[in-house]
């Protein structure tokens, strides 16, 4: 994983032993050796999510003054959401090469506020492997927390003008086990100059 903000770049390997490179090193190694159980519907609908308990005491054992935080952001719902992009890539319909489609989908994350984000599928054909191959375009609007939104961080978010920016990935499905073999989703989001404001005020 590779984060870049304000032309600060935050990387990092699991591969990689040693301490870490950065403040988030603990954090991204909590992570490491999740597992999580999806059970899909006729739809491919996410319709029940296993392993979010045993993430969290994971999560909370390296970042305990984030435990309200995480517990509200890392909800069931949420973590569906998370997952469900690459399984809503398929189409409810017969398709063929050039077709398109959509979905809109909503993440709220409490405190953090919410992400609204609108994907376009579009169907490329088998690949050499003959793995059906689905190019995915999306577009993020960023809402603020409303008044009731929570508790858990320092400081309270207004206001931000956040847009995501050369959105896209691919999806390869294999038809003949009836499941996504890989996906993979590139979002760069921007920042209009002066659109935030936080309430720094002290703990909520």
């Amino acid at each position: 994983m590779e984060i870049e903000i304000g032309d600060n770049k935050i990387p990092f390997d699991s591969t990689k032993k040693g301490p870490g490179l950065n403040p988030l090193s603990n954090f991204f190694k909590a992570l490491i050796g999740s597992e999580f159980t999806l059970t899909l519907d006729k739809n491919m609908k996410i319709s029940s999510f296993e392993g979010r308990d045993q993430f969290l005491k994971n999560l909370i054992k390296k970042n305990q003054e984030m435990e309200p935080l995480l517990k509200t952001i890392l909800s069931d719902e949420a973590l569906k959401q998370m997952s469900d992009p690459g399984f809503a890539a398929i189409p409810d319909k017969p398709v063929k090469k050039g077709d398109t489609w959509q979905k809109t989908t909503m993440l709220n994350m409490g405190p953090i506020g919410s992400f609204d984000t609108n994907y376009k599928y579009t169907y490329e054909g088998p690949d050499e492997k003959k793995l059906q191959r689905i190019k995915v375009d999306s577009t993020l609007k960023y809402v603020p927390p409303g008044p009731n939104a929570g508790s858990g961080l320092p400081f309270k978010i207004l206001k931000a003008d956040l847009n995501s920016k050369d959105s896209n990935g691919t999806i390869l499905f294999d038809s003949a086990k009836g499941r996504v073999s890989s996906s993979n989703m590139t979002m760069k989001l921007t920042e209009n100059a002066g659109s935030s404001t936080v309430d720094a005020a002290g703990p909520r």
